[in-house]
């Protein structure tokens, strides 16, 4: 551990005995270590942390009792494979949250230091630790078909750029809303951006109903950016909804192969179909077009964004446009043709 200053306090706040038997390593190890995990976070940035994430589901099988992350690479089913190349379970993970403040009123959607101006803080006097829990869970990730991804950018055209842009503008006025007017949005919303969100709260409003989760159960993790197009859907609560494998079963073939054209079907229609779908809802933030509560809202505390950014017309298309959907062929396969 170390104070504001970056000083080594170890020392000073416990002994290293009890972990030198633990761990098996003197305390000089322990404290190089420590020294150099602290060294590689404060050089890491979000994006960066991310992209390791990604990287570390992306490898090979992991299977293991003493460790805290254990990945099950599973086959693809062939009426996925149009979509997805790589789908696996997370049979086990760990997630440390920290609590570092709190805001209101205009919460920031995703993670960046650019919002800490508007935090209010959680001391009064800075401390050199924060309030954090430790969640064990499981979970289920996928990874979308690049290949397929290119050929549906260049059949649905302007008109997804276009609604991408929509999101975009009232995404960078909300953000010039609280940080103000002479400072730009950290990121540009893209099209697959909105399609892997979108999806992410298709999948979490079919797991609820498929696998007995509550709604509040279940958290996204999203991995969209240069040379990444993927999601995760993991447990996120401290109680036994973390660690019974009743999610990350949901990921082998045979249940995967049911459960995503499921969540798909959900969002062909919507109770507040033609207004959701038309983007005219009233029912949704600016930041959203075809999304509502009837249709695509999950628990703010399952959401990174806070439940904007969404566009369920990503995923279905629109009845005039039917194409524009990046599932449309598994809606109505002669849109393929």
């Amino acid at each position: 551990m170390f104070d504001g200053k970056g000083e080594e306090t170890w020392p000073q706040i416990i002994s290293l005995t009890g972990m030198e038997a633990q761990l098996g390593m003197s305390a000089a190890e322990i404290l190089k270590e420590a020294k150099r995990s602290k060294e590689a976070l404060s050089a890491s940035t979000v994006d960066q942390i991310r992209f390791e994430e990604y990287a570390k589901l992306c490898s090979e099988p992991q299977v293991g009792e003493e460790t805290n992350f254990e990945i099950r690479p599973e086959t693809v089913p062939p009426k996925l494979a149009q979509y997805f190349d790589k789908v696996v379970r997370v049979v086990r993970l760990r997630e440390v949250r920290a609590l570092r403040g709190f805001t209101r009123i205009l919460p920031p959607a995703g993670e960046f230091e650019e919002d800490a101006g508007n935090m209010a803080k959680i001391y009064k006097e800075r401390k050199n630790w924060l309030p954090a829990i430790e969640v064990k869970g499981e979970g289920i990730f996928l990874r979308f078909n690049e290949d397929e991804l290119k050929r549906w950018e260049l059949k649905a055209g302007k008109e997804l750029t276009e609604r991408a842009a929509m999101v975009n503008k009232a995404y960078s006025e909300a953000w010039k809303e609280r940080q103000g007017a002479d400072k730009a949005p950290p990121r540009k919303i893209t099209h697959r951006f909105l399609l892997v969100h979108s999806f992410a709260h298709a999948l979490m409003r079919r797991l609820t109903l498929s696998c007995g989760y509550s709604s509040a159960a279940l958290r996204e993790r999203l991995y969209v950016g240069d040379n990444m197009t993927a999601l995760m859907i993991y447990t996120g609560t401290t109680d036994s909804d973390g660690s019974l494998g009743g999610l990350e079963r949901q990921g082998k073939s045979g249940r995967i192969n049911e459960l995503v054209p499921a969540a798909i079907r959900d969002m062909q229609w919507c109770s507040n179909d033609p207004l959701c779908i038309e983007d005219i809802s009233t029912f949704s933030d600016a930041q959203n077009l075809a999304a509502c509560h009837s249709c695509m809202m999950a628990p703010e505390t399952s959401c990174e964004e806070f439940n904007v950014l969404l566009d369920r017309a990503m995923l279905t298309g629109k009845p005039a446009n039917p194409g524009l959907g990046y599932f449309a062929a598994m809606l109505n396969p002669l849109s393929a043709i």
